[in-house]
């Protein structure tokens, strides 16, 4: 079949830049993207038929939008208006019903404390900041402005007055770790439930997703102590029942076994059971080869071994069905054998002290 050409257009390094982003926009809404794809890829010199291929339409559509854009550049990209009954909302109220959704509903009388489209709609109404306005309207109003009040994300300030310190000692270790000095981070995953359900997982089929019965039944729980080595992406790791002092000076003399000679770096969190007299006694005993990193209070998240423990909570606990504490203990370990077996590998970390962001 013949190729159909593209027409011929052109573009200033301005417009290609601006181009390039609207078609990496993440948060872009489809159609913009597209068009900017298709606009570069005719730029590239690529004929119609191809174009429409790469980019999922048809080479006529792909004309229209070449031709848009040679007449009236990156505005002809954007929609034209359309007729239809003329907006009953004005700009102000906009504005209103977006400063009221940045704002606890217990200023306005509200007797809740995150809004929902519906308490907003009425509220606004209510409160005479608007004439009238609809759930679906209030719901086109947050869109656009991308606006989701209705939603929460946790986090935690660490008010430790050592946290930049011990970030950049931590992220250090990961980016540039001393030659020929293991660099292992350390911690404890407890509360592992050894969980089976009445009705066994059932399987996904086609167009119907996985299910899983919510009703559980508890056969005990685990505690797991392990090391992740940030060079080579091996794990140790132990069950044990507690993550008392004891316990994690038994893993300690399982890592002394391990690396017999040389100095050792052992990032850790703050737990009371990771210092103290027991552990620097216990250093002393191995000649004060160890030397602990502790991250700072609330930023275990700094700990590689918290990446690793999520691959373990998804892959294996999540939806695993465990009889007792030993089917428990065999799956984690099994995991922990295939995991050095086939899949150790370091984590790629990009994270530096300096981009520190409130």
């Amino acid at each position: 079949m013949k190729a159909i050409p593209a027409p011929r257009i052109t573009a200033s390094r301005r417009v290609r830049r601006e181009l390039r982003r609207r078609a990496r926009a993440g948060r872009a809404q489809a159609r913009v993207v597209q068009r900017a794809r298709i606009v570069l890829l005719g730029l590239d010199g690529h004929c119609g038929r191809e174009i429409g291929r790469r980019v999922g339409v048809h080479p006529s559509l792909v004309q229209r939008w070449l031709v848009r854009f040679g007449v009236g550049g990156l505005n002809a990209l954007e929609d034209a208006p359309r007729s239809g009954r003329p907006p009953t909302i004005t700009k102000s109220e906009r504005t209103r019903v977006l400063s009221m959704a940045c704002r606890k509903p217990e200023a306005f009388g509200e007797e809740r404390s995150l809004w929902t489209l519906t308490s907003l709609a009425r509220c606004a109404v209510r409160s005479g900041r608007v004439r009238r306005i609809g759930r679906s309207e209030v719901h086109r109003i947050l869109q656009d402005a991308e606006l989701r009040p209705h939603k929460v994300r946790m986090w935690c300030t660490s008010n430790d007055p050592d946290y930049d310190a011990k970030m950049a000692d931590v992220t250090g270790l990961y980016l540039d770790p001393p030659p020929d000095e293991p660099v292992l981070c350390f911690d404890e995953k407890s509360q592992m439930q050894a969980l089976s359900r009445r009705v066994p997982l059932r399987r996904a089929t086609p167009g119907q997703a996985g299910r899983q019965e919510s009703d559980y039944e508890r056969h005990g729980t685990r505690c797991l102590l392990a090391c992740f080595d940030v060079r080579t992406g091996k794990v140790i790791g132990r069950m044990t029942d507690q993550r008392r002092s004891v316990e994690f000076l038994s893993f300690l003399d399982l890592i002394a076994r391990v690396h017999p000679s040389g100095r050792v770096h052992v990032v850790l969190d703050n737990l009371n059971t990771h210092y103290g007299p027991a552990v620097e006694e216990w250093n002393r005993a191995h000649g004060q080869r160890f030397l602990f990193h502790y991250t700072p209070y609330h930023a275990s998240w700094l700990n590689q071994i918290e990446v690793f423990f999520s691959i373990l909570q998804r892959r294996v606990l999540r939806h695993g069905e465990f009889g007792d504490v030993g089917d428990l203990d065999r799956a984690v370990t099994g995991f922990l054998r295939r995991w050095n077996r086939d899949e150790a590998h370091p984590f790629r970390w990009s994270y530096r002290a300096e981009k520190r962001v409130a």
